[in-house]
C-alpha cells in the first residue's frame, strides 16, 4: 500500500477547492431563497413589511382594516437569490488565465 492510497481524496485532480465550494454554495442560496419565498406564501408582488387584516366591529357590524407588522419577500428578493446563487454557480466555470513565465 502506498502513501497516496491511504490519502484522503479532498477533490478530484485538476479542480480548486474554492470552485466546488462554489458549485455547492450557488445552488444552495438559490434553493434557500425559493424555500424561503415559498414558505411566506408564494407572494409574486413586491417586498411587504406590512400586511392588512380585514377585521369586523362587533357592535356596529362594520369593517375595517388593521395593519400588522409582518416582513413577506416578494417576487424580486426572489429572482435576486436565485440570480446570485446561479452567477455563483456559473463563476465556477470561467476559464483560469494561463500564466505566461
Amino acid at each position: 500500500m502506498s502513501a497516496s492510497d491511504s490519502a484522503p481524496a479532498t477533490h478530484p485532480p485538476g479542480i480548486p477547492a474554492w470552485r466546488i465550494f462554489l458549485r455547492l454554495l450557488g445552488p444552495f442560496i438559490a434553493l434557500a431563497t425559493f424555500a424561503r419565498w415559498a414558505a411566506s406564501g408564494y407572494n409574486r408582488g413586491w417586498t411587504k413589511n406590512r400586511i392588512e387584516t380585514v377585521k369586523l366591529d362587533e357592535i356596529t357590524g362594520i369593517e375595517y382594516i388593521e395593519w400588522q407588522d409582518a416582513f413577506i419577500p416578494g417576487i424580486e428578493l426572489l429572482s435576486l437569490g436565485v440570480a446570485a446563487g446561479l452567477l455563483l454557480f456559473a463563476v465556477t466555470f470561467v476559464p483560469r488565465r494561463k500564466i505566461q513565465p
